[in-house]
């Protein structure tokens, strides 16, 4: 009598797997027509959730993909499930290991959907003619692309501290990481976070917030986010190494 191979998930295990992980169970083949009215399809609406997946195409995905999934992620949500898909190398029970899986693939493809969300979140960026700083535009993209740290000096109303966190923006940054712009002062650091959203025709606390010690104004899709230089190095306590962040800018 031929048994099954070890390796192999029963229907049982799959169900359990995914009733632990909230997954819709594996539907049945439909029965063959009966000659009676087939009741009408339900409507489900669209909505931004991720999608669902069954844990019998979670354990398809090989490891190695999974892997090169998870580098794509943002550094902080790469960091913890890179170390969860690393732990499953200790784990000598074939279920267990099937089951740490199946959560990894599902916390992944949940924050594949929140990068989406923030990807599709991105304004589109104009550049002030009248402004000094747009003349040279091109020159900055050159410079942020090819240097980890630049030093961008100019006049006072040049449009430096309004333009900058654009050009990053236009470049790609904020997506994967926070752009932090700091100033020296709570209002200045609101003011510039109005303007900025006002000229990227987006609501202050979206894509452009801002954060004091009186209140956090950014939101899950926030790309640039205006601070006190004190709430960065508040910041700098709690995490050494600013992974929040893909980009910093020190304003004066």
């Amino acid at each position: 009598m031929n048994e099954p191979a070890p390796d192999a998930a029963s229907d049982q295990d799959l169900a359990a797997l995914e009733s632990a992980l909230g997954l819709a169970p594996t539907l049945e083949p439909a029965a063959e027509s009966t000659g009676e009215h087939a009741p009408p399809e339900t409507q489900i609406p669209a909505t931004s959730e991720p999608p669902v997946t069954s844990v019998a195409q979670i354990l398809a995905t090989p490891i190695e993909e999974l892997r090169r999934r998870i580098d794509d992620l943002p550094a902080q949500q790469a960091t913890k499930l890179g170390r969860r898909l690393a732990g499953t190398r200790n784990l000598k029970d074939r279920g267990k290991k099937r089951g740490a899986l199946a959560q990894i693939e599902h916390s992944l493809i949940a924050a594949e959907s929140r990068l989406a969300d923030r990807l599709a979140n991105r304004p589109t960026i104009n550049y002030p003619p009248d402004l000094p700083v747009s003349a040279r535009v091109d020159d900055l993209k050159a410079a942020i692309e090819q240097h980890q740290v630049i030093i961008v000096a100019g006049e006072t109303g040049s449009g430096k501290s309004t333009q900058l966190p654009k050009i990053c923006l236009d470049l790609g940054r904020g997506v994967k990481g926070l752009i932090g712009h700091t100033q020296p002062r709570r209002i200045a650091a609101r003011a510039l976070a109005e303007r900025i959203a006002e000229e990227t025709g987006t609501e202050l606390g979206a894509a452009i917030g801002y954060t004091s010690r009186f209140g956090d104004h950014t939101g899950p899709n926030t790309l640039v986010k205006l601070m006190t230089d004190g709430i960065l190095l508040a910041e700098i306590v709690r995490d050494r190494t600013l992974s929040a962040y893909d980009t910093i800018i020190i304003d004066e």
